[in-house]
């Protein structure tokens, strides 16, 4: 059950950080980072962290970051970008121009008002490699 259906806890301040050390293949159409190895802060009830996602509880205003480490295999411009139930969000999308064998790290962020059962997700994407390293985190802000 979901604490938002307390009236008292509606606007209850909840936090999900996770860190991912596992090294995950990524291919250059896309794929979905695995957010799951740690979880560093788990507090409230408003956000809920699946393998490769978070699911929202309850409406509200979020702040959403995703740092990832990568060794791409390939040159070109990779890119790290939040989706909201599947669909690329344009605000929240960084770009580096990469070369094979270098590693890199890049950082999206962004806050937005969202609802319950949104499913955020994080992907790579534009040039193959491996990530090193994915710290994701959700914390809602009212």
């Amino acid at each position: 059950m979901s604490c938002c259906n307390n009236l008292k806890r509606r606007n209850y301040k909840s936090i999900e950080r996770t860190f991912n050390s596992t090294e995950q293949p990524f291919i250059a159409s896309g794929t979905t980072l695995n957010l799951l190895g740690t979880k560093a802060t788990d507090t409230g009830c408003s956000i809920d962290t699946n393998v490769n996602s978070f699911t929202l509880n309850c409406n509200g205003t979020y702040h959403l970051c995703c740092d990832a480490t990568v060794e791409p295999t390939g040159a070109g411009d990779l890119v790290l970008q939040i989706y909201k139930d599947g669909v690329p969000l344009p605000c929240a999308i960084c770009t580096a121009t990469v070369a094979a064998g270098d590693t890199y790290t890049l950082h999206t962020e962004t806050d937005l008002f969202l609802k319950e059962d949104d499913v955020l997700s994080f992907e790579l994407s534009g040039v193959a490699g491996s990530a090193t390293w994915v710290g994701a985190s959700c914390v809602k802000w009212a």
